[in-house]
């Protein structure tokens, strides 16, 4: 009888990334059985059922969203949702056709076969799969369908956020394609939306972890909320909650509209001070060309010609000191009035008077509320897991016998 638990077929699994629980499948051996002896023992080469992956659904829905918000038809997003539907169902398939090394922490000094030695699994054991999410066994059927239904609604709150964040690159794209955004100004807008989708995921983890405390050393060591040995991670997901950042194109579309427009804005500015009674250009007024070059014709006794070269050249002389000052001051004025404006509208965003607002704190906090509730759920189900699990291996008989 060996000290550590192992895992007998149809054991129940189940995954992070998944919507449902299933079942360990023993394959790879077919003599050697747990202590009833009705069950083969399993090995790193052993498989599973499908969990229903929620990545293809998280994609899926994103772009589905996406479609919608930029007007797509109907029957291009119901294809869509197909298509995310069934790759959910095959994912599972492929990690078990194409990825052979995923169980991680097996028995290390047990094995299975002579010619090619077969570590066997324990209770210890989990599978990394390399789409994402972490597989861990569980003895106890309440236990597993518990867990499994965490996992699902963390799921579904994960597919909901990204069905908003769809929603919101969609109306971006919309307006990239409209203001004939470059690559760099796209760019920046996306970059500014996942900056906010990670400040916000950031302080709702501050808040769970504010309410409910770190987990204990017990609880961080179960797998049920962490993968012994620190490995097989399940993939981060933070949701972009505003994906697209529609301010940001407005705002350097405007930008690059005015410099390429500079010479003409300086030109009216120009204009505009030349007409005005007020108008100064180092204490000149501006009737000084004129009046200057007429004195010193006076006083030079200067030729018509000589006289209307210096009027011209003073002329000249006051536009372009006048293009330097009130021009560029009014150039540079109104590159900040767009600056400015940009912050009332990137506010508008979050405004609960605007329709972008309204749906960014809805999902965030509907999000906020799902994560604070199954995280309750995940600590009760830890403290109800210890003695289930301890009886479900003791009545299943988790030791192997040839």
């Amino acid at each position: 009888m060996m000290k550590k638990a192992i895992l007998p077929s149809k054991t129940y699994l189940v995954c992070s990334s998944g919507m449902r629980k299933t079942e360990l499948e023993v394959i790879s051996q077919l003599t050697v059985f747990n202590d009833s002896k009705n069950r083969k023992i399993a090995t790193i080469d052993d498989r599973f059922g499908d969990f229903i992956c929620k990545y293809a659904l998280i994609v899926g829905a994103f772009v589905a969203a996406a479609i919608f918000a930029s007007g797509g038809s109907l029957a291009f997003i119901i294809g869509v949702a197909l298509i995310a539907g069934l790759a959910s169902l095959s994912m599972c398939f492929i990690v078990n056709l194409f990825n052979s090394g995923g169980w991680k922490n097996p028995h290390p000094t047990a094995f299975i076969g002579k010619e090619k030695k077969k570590n066997l699994l324990t209770d210890k054991s989990y599978f990394s799969c390399p789409i994402g999410g972490t597989i861990i066994p569980v003895y106890d059927e309440k236990i597993a369908s518990r867990q499994a239904e965490i996992f699902r609604d963390k799921a579904i709150t994960e597919i909901f956020m990204s069905a908003v964040g769809g929603y919101f690159a969609g109306g971006f794209a919309v307006a990239s394609i409209a203001a004939q955004a470059s690559f760099g100004t796209v760019a920046s807008g996306f970059g500014v939306g996942y900056l906010i989708g990670v400040g916000v995921s950031t302080g709702e983890d501050a808040i769970k972890d504010a309410y409910y405390g770190k987990l204990s050393k017990e609880e961080e060591e179960s797998p049920l909320h962490h993968e012994e040995g620190g490995e097989a991670k399940d993939l981060s997901y933070v949701t972009p909650k505003m994906t697209g950042d529609e301010n940001t194109v407005e705002t350097i579309t405007k930008a690059k509209e005015l410099s390429e427009d500079k010479q003409n804005i300086i030109d009216e500015k120009v204009d505009e001070s030349l007409s005005s009674n007020t108008g100064r250009n180092g204490g000149l007024l501006k009737n000084d060309p004129k009046k200057a070059a007429k004195i010193a014709r006076d006083n030079g006794k200067l030729s018509n010609k000589e006289y209307l070269k210096l009027r011209r050249d003073l002329e000249a002389k006051q536009i372009k000191d006048l293009k330097n000052t009130e021009g560029v001051k009014g150039y540079r004025g109104e590159q900040l009035k767009n600056i400015k404006e940009s912050g009332s509208r990137f506010l508008d965003g979050f405004s609960l008077k605007t329709s972008p607002g309204k749906l960014f704190w809805a999902a965030t906090l509907t999000e906020l509320i799902s994560n604070l509730i199954t995280e309750k759920m995940q600590r009760n189900l830890y403290d109800d897991s210890i003695d289930a699990e301890a009886e479900a291996k003791k009545a299943l008989g988790v030791y192997a016998q040839k």
